[in-house]
């Protein structure tokens, strides 16, 4: 197709106002005619997504569900090739661009539609091979879900771990590579990077990183709904339906995310100067959005009572209950007098509503694993010192994931007590930590601008005085500062 660039971009915003128009026979042509992935976020501004439902609900509409298709059947393919990949790009940027603005207030209704209601079974996208082709477009059996938004969910996760697009097709095994986090067992050919003895690094390129970005950050739109607290605790639930979802240990693809999320920050840390880090190395971007999400992940909070509640009371929740309840494993722990006993909708809630993020960090027991956590933290947190201060406390060019680390810490020494103990059996490095909140504690006391930095080191603080060790340590630090 010729012309400007802008010529290009709106002659695709022409076609997406066609309520008929197949994304199928869109995305060849855009990986075509735009030559970065900057140009469909000019095809998709925010201002005409808004005029897209506004003014065109049923192209809004179709668009909507031919992205939802596509990248469903696009995580169930086999080995997608570089083409198809490309596509998979395509199509994760045109979701993310599309989420925030249909959770915007004024689009409630669409986006209840779009995102809540049932689906009904359509045809996959598996074109014919052509001549010289070395597969189909896309390869595998999709599977109807009743609501859409679980759909999407089940997609992102399974793009995660897609051989070829953001895991190394050679590193998958034939036979499932078991890998044994405490208590948790999850399959080692799924994890990007594995932990311990040695991070193994097979599953992390430059190619399947940027891949890993677009899916995450598709996945991060999906979730920023759940950001904002409604005011009504039954709003406030069913805001949080999606993360329930992804969050169930019934979410067959959970852990292996969590560990692929926490694995990859720690394993990208490793031998980071200051400058690597202010400057990023192409994987700062993706750590940053690691950092997020599992923040995101373990921050959920919900009791037993309030699921079960808003399982008889909020559309939402139920959707979710009965979803996961027709698994047969989970029918087969009750017994015949459970499964006629009203009762079995509060055992069952104990089943399928947990947090897994948080089970998954509090299941990490291995003390190598916990050395790695806490060289992490310190090597960072030694980082945002170097450079005169530039970093934290003066005006950087750049920012990086200090805070979001300094926080996922405190989730973690909250959570997981093992690590919690094993921290003054290290005895420098953890001298080293203590030295450094208290720096951070001491120059942002009077920083109104860093009064998050100053709060998150004051409770860090507060959860290590909870062993008597820390007061061993403190003596320490105090005797650097004041011997001659």
């Amino acid at each position: 197709m010729g012309g400007t660039t802008s010529q290009v971009i709106e002659i695709y915003r022409e076609k997406l106002l066609n309520p008929q128009a197949r994304i199928i026979e869109l995305l060849p042509a855009l990986a075509k005619d735009l030559k970065n992935m900057d140009n469909i976020n000019e095809v998709l501004s925010p201002d005409f997504i808004r005029s897209l439902i506004r003014t065109k609900k049923d192209a809004f509409k179709n668009l909507f569900d031919e992205l939802l298709l596509f990248l469903a059947e696009f995580s169930l393919s086999t080995l997608p090739t570089k083409e198809v990949c490309g596509f998979g790009r395509i199509a994760l940027r045109m979701m993310t661009l599309i989420l925030p603005v249909l959770y915007e207030e004024e689009f409630t209704s669409v986006c209840n539609f779009a995102l809540w209601n049932e689906r009904s079974e359509r045809s996959q996208y598996i074109e014919e091979e052509k001549e010289g082709s070395d597969s189909r477009l896309l390869n595998g059996e999709g599977r109807r879900h009743h609501v859409a938004g679980f759909g999407l969910v089940d997609a992102l996760m399974r793009i995660c771990f897609l051989p070829n697009f953001t895991i190394d097709a050679s590193s998958v095994s034939k036979t499932e590579k078991n890998y044994q986090v405490g208590a948790i067992k999850v399959n080692g050919d799924r994890l990007w990077i594995t932990a311990f003895p040695n991070f193994d690094s097979r599953n992390s390129n430059a190619v399947t990183n940027s891949n890993k970005i677009e899916t995450l950050n598709c996945f991060l739109a999906l979730l920023s709904r759940s950001l904002y607290l409604h005011s009504e605790l039954s709003q406030r639930v069913a805001q949080k339906g999606l993360l329930l979802y992804a969050l169930s240990p019934k979410n067959p693809m959970i852990f292996e995310f969590i560990y692929s999320l926490l694995n990859f920050f720690l394993a990208s840390n490793q031998k980071k100067s200051y400058l690597q880090l202010i400057k990023g190395d192409g994987d700062t971007e993706l750590v940053v959005r690691c950092l997020q999400i599992l923040s995101i992940l373990v921050d959920v909070k919900f009791t037993t009572e309030q699921v079960v509640e808003g399982v008889q009371n909020v559309a939402v929740l139920k959707m979710i209950y009965e979803h996961y309840s027709q698994d047969c494993e989970i029918r087969k722990i009750l017994s015949p007098k459970q499964k006629e006993n009203e009762n079995q909708v509060s055992y069952l809630c104990k089943e399928i509503f947990l947090n897994s993020a948080v089970i998954a960090l509090a299941n990490v027991q291995n003390n190598d694993y916990h050395r790695i956590i806490l060289k992490t933290i310190v090597d960072i947190l030694n980082s945002s010192l170097e450079g005169n201060d530039s970093l934290i406390f003066g005006k950087p060019t750049k920012s990086f994931y200090f805070e979001e680390t300094l926080y996922l810490f405190w989730r973690l020494i909250q959570i997981n007590y093992s690590l919690l103990t094993y921290l003054p059996s290290d005895l420098p490095l953890y001298t080293r930590l203590v030295e450094l909140l208290l720096i951070f504690l001491h120059k942002t006391f009077e920083m109104s601008n860093k009064s998050g930095i100053f709060y998150l080191t004051f409770i860090t603080l507060s959860l290590l005085s909870s062993d008597r060790n820390l007061s061993t340590v403190l003596n320490q630090v105090c005797l650097l500062y004041t011997s001659p």
